[in-house]
Order: C-alpha cells, then sequence, then structure tokens
C-alpha cells in the first residue's frame, strides 16, 4: 500500500520540464496576491521581484529558448522604472548613496575591471562544451551583478515603510516554498528515493539539468532561504511562515549537498535558542520528519567517497570531496603565477591529464583566478562593512554572511552573482531595519550644554 502511494504521488506530480512555464504562470497570482496585501504597486512590484529573483537560476530561463528573454530582467525593468517614478512623484530622495557605499563600490568596480580585462582580451582562456560568447559573458557577468545590486537597493527603498516591509518578508517565504517545491518535485519525480550511488544521483542530476545550475549554487540559495524564514520576525503569518520553513529545509535535503547540510545544522544550533518556541518545535519536528522518511539518502550520501578504504589519506579526500583536491591544486598552481591581479573572470582551470574545469568549487580560489590578491582584499572589505551593519539589528544578512563563508569552501561566488543574490536582498532590508531605529530618536532641543535632548516615538 505505501510502495503504491508513492508510486501514485510521484505520477500526480507534475512534468519536469513544465516546471519553467508552471513558475510563470504563477507570477501574476503572486503578484494579485502582494498587491492585496500592500495596497502599493512598487511593493508588490519589489516583492514580486524577489521572489522570481530567489527563483534562480529557474527564472532565468530563456522563454521560449529566446536569449536573453529571461522573466527576471523583464520584470526588473519594469519594477525598476516603477520604483524609480514613485520616489520622483512622492518628492523623496532616490538614495543611491545609502545603499552604494564605498565598500560595495570598489568590489562592483574590481570586477568590472576583471570583467573588462576577460571581454578585450577574448574568453579563449575559459571552459564551455558548448562554446563562450561575448554577448553570454556581459549578461552574466556584467549585467547580471547591476541587476542584483541594484534589486537590492529597491529592497531598501520599499522597506523603509513598515508595509513594505511586511511584503518583502511574505515574498521571501513565497520563494521558500515555491523553491523547495520545486526541488523536491524534479527529485521525487525522477524516482530517486534511495538506493545505490546511482539511483541516488539519479534525481540531483536531474534537479542540476533542468534548473540549469550545479547543485551546490541551488543548496546554498536554499540555505540562506532557510535563515530568512527562521530570523524573520513581524511578517504577519506564522502559518506561511512555518510551511515555508518545511518547504525549503526539503528542498535542502534533496539536493544533496552534504555541506549545505552541515550549514543548515549548523545555523539552527546557533539560531535555535533565539527562535520562537512554534518556530523552534516546527523545526525540530521538521528536521526528526525528513530523517525517518529519508534515512537511506542520508546515509549513502554521507558515505560518499569512503569506499576506497584501502587508498591514501590524500586519495580518500579527494575521493570524498569529489575530485575537488585536484582542483584545487591546480588552481593554487596558476593563481601562484599572477598572484595579485588574477586572469579575469571565470578562468578555467587545467587539471593533470588535460581536462579543464570551468569553475574550482572554492569562493576563495575562485576570487584569487578571476581577480587576484586585490580582488579578495575587495571582497573582505565589503563583507566586513556589511556583517558591521548586520549586527546591529535581526541577523538575517549575519547569518546568511556566515552560511556563505562555509559553503564557499567548496562551490559559490562572492562577487555578487546569481547563487548569492539574496545575500544583497538582505542587505537592503537591514539598512532599512538600522534606519528604523535610528528614526526612533529625533532630536527635540537644544540645553545650554549643546547636549541634543532625545524624544522617543
Amino acid at each position: 500500500m505505501k510502495a503504491y502511494l508513492k508510486a501514485l504521488s510521484v505520477q500526480l506530480l507534475p512534468s519536469v520540464h513544465s516546471i519553467p512555464y508552471i513558475l510563470l504562470a504563477l507570477i501574476p497570482v503572486i503578484f494579485i496576491y502582494l498587491v492585496f496585501r500592500s495596497k502599493k504597486w512598487a511593493s508588490s512590484l519589489v516583492g514580486m521581484l524577489v521572489v522570481l529573483q530567489a527563483m534562480t537560476p529557474i527564472t532565468y530561463y530563456p522563454i521560449g529558448g529566446v536569449k536573453g528573454l529571461q522573466p527576471v530582467y523583464l520584470w526588473w525593468a519594469l519594477t525598476f522604472l516603477a520604483v524609480i517614478f514613485s520616489r520622483l512623484q512622492s518628492g523623496k530622495a532616490l538614495r543611491f548613496g545609502k545603499f552604494f557605499r564605498p565598500p560595495l563600490l570598489f568590489l562592483f568596480f574590481i570586477q568590472a575591471l576583471a570583467w573588462a580585462r576577460t571581454f578585450t582580451a577574448g574568453p579563449e582562456h575559459l571552459f564551455y562544451v558548448e562554446g563562450f560568447t561575448k554577448s553570454t559573458l556581459f549578461l552574466g557577468y556584467f549585467l547580471n551583478p547591476i541587476q542584483i545590486l541594484l534589486t537590492g537597493w529597491m529592497v531598501m527603498v520599499v522597506t523603509e515603510e513598515e508595509q513594505g516591509m511586511v511584503v518583502i518578508k511574505k515574498a521571501l517565504m513565497i520563494s521558500a516554498i515555491i523553491f523547495g517545491a520545486l526541488v523536491t518535485t524534479i527529485y521525487l519525480k525522477t524516482g530517486a528515493q534511495a538506493g545505490g550511488s546511482e539511483q541516488l544521483f539519479t534525481g540531483r542530476f536531474a534537479i542540476n539539468d533542468i534548473m540549469g545550475e550545479e547543485n551546490n549554487g541551488i543548496a546554498a540559495l536554499c540555505v540562506f532561504l532557510f535563515v530568512a524564514c527562521v530570523r524573520m520576525k513581524n511578517h504577519g503569518s506564522r502559518l506561511l511562515n512555518i510551511v515555508s520553513i518545511a518547504a525549503i529545509l526539503s528542498g535542502i535535503l534533496f539536493t544533496l549537498s552534504r555541506m549545505a547540510w552541515i550549514n543548515t545544522a549548523l545555523i539552527t544550533v546557533l539560531l535555535l535558542p533565539k527562535m520562537k518556541w512554534s518556530v523552534r518545535f516546527a523545526v525540530v519536528i521538521l528536521f526528526i520528519g525528513l530523517y525517518l522518511h529519508s534515512h537511506t539518502v542520508i546515509v549513502n550520501r554521507l558515505s560518499y567517497g569512503t569506499e576506497m578504504r584501502y587508498a591514501s589519506t590524500s586519495e580518500q579526500l579527494n575521493n570524498i570531496t569529489a575530485d575537488r583536491v585536484t582542483i584545487w591544486q591546480a588552481a593554487w598552481s596558476k593563481i601562484e603565477e599572477s598572484p595579485l591581479f588574477g586572469y579575469g573572470i571565470q578562468t578555467g582551470v587545467v587539471m593533470p591529464g588535460g581536462l579543464i574545469a570551468d569553475h574550482p568549487h572554492n569562493a576563495y580560489l575562485r576570487i584569487l583566478l578571476d581577480m587576484g590578491v586585490i580582488g579578495l582584499m575587495a571582497v573582505i572589505i565589503a563583507y566586513a562593512f556589511m556583517i558591521k551593519i548586520s549586527l546591529r539589528k535581526s541577523g538575517i544578512l549575519f547569518f546568511s554572511i556566515i552560511s556563505l563563508f562555509v559553503m564557499g569552501f567548496v562551490c559559490l561566488e562572492f562577487h555578487p552573482h546569481k547563487q548569492n543574490c539574496l545575500i544583497w536582498i538582505f542587505y537592503g532590508m537591514t539598512l532599512s531595519e538600522v534606519a528604523s531605529r535610528a528614526r526612533r530618536f529625533v532630536p527635540e532641543s537644544k540645553p545650554a550644554n549643546g547636549v541634543p535632548c532625545l524624544r522617543i516615538k
């Protein structure tokens, strides 16, 4: 009976190849809901943009195969014009300077230099099986970072009002539900529930192929959404919050990313004492439930690479990390040849035997390869600045950056990228929270000693 119900549920799931189009059909439904909740078009447009941005890379899926006609770019352009018009119409300042602080501008400037160097030198040092065009380079590594940063600025602008903040929080919870459901659906639809490594990885490869992004990058987005869902307050819907946590935990599980699992466990331990009792209870029950449901998957994945019992320690480590140690050694050798400035965006790594890896599977080595020591310094300065700001508020940004640093040892990017796009959304939210706290203290009068008296609203 259990096997029959499982087979029936898999049959009822939608075709995995229709998922991008199902998401497109959901856009007007989600947007109408956000408009109903906020009563403001600008906040609703930005909220929908957050959903699309969080759905990376599904929302970068070309409509009808037309390159450059991605939903996220089209919606972003519309939203940006709407926010600019709304600010000008209300007589409020655009406040670009509040978001684009010098540390962020320095990081983006170094990235732009690396991009320009790659673009002018030609993409011969890059590796893609189907080829690498300059239009792809422009869209993915120049326009995309600008779009991500301006999305963060728009979030900052609309969350200056409490109602706008609630809309963005609801958008993040909706994103967690959809994203977790997508990953789970793809995994279950391919029938990879348990068994040997061949069956185990069937669903993982399907997620990678259909969503157009490697699984560790997808897992990182799931982790960022998990942090947001467990840390956000005053969101106005406890049920939506718990459902979003359940969905995104399922998504994290079925990406089969061991580093994401470790990072989620670490973040949960750190945040558990700070959660509301209802959220804390829900998280514990969900962890237990997911383990009982998929313990075979978890055990098989955690034991992957440990079959070489008689190999040397270095060979075992390389096998456990899926040949990452070999890639890291080759990447480091290349970095030593040009440590200061790097080689340009998306530099490939030549491995022993002549194979070329298009990513070193390490965010720290990625920065050193692309932008050198100067780029790494820019990253350190930018994230140190954001951590300093995040310590003054809810902690979503802080714990997301910690997650980025942890997962950066095996994947991801540090510069503005679709894999870390949520970091910049959280940054915009945090700036608004800090400003809101500062506005509570209003100068009322100046006594003789020159020290202003403060009135708390």
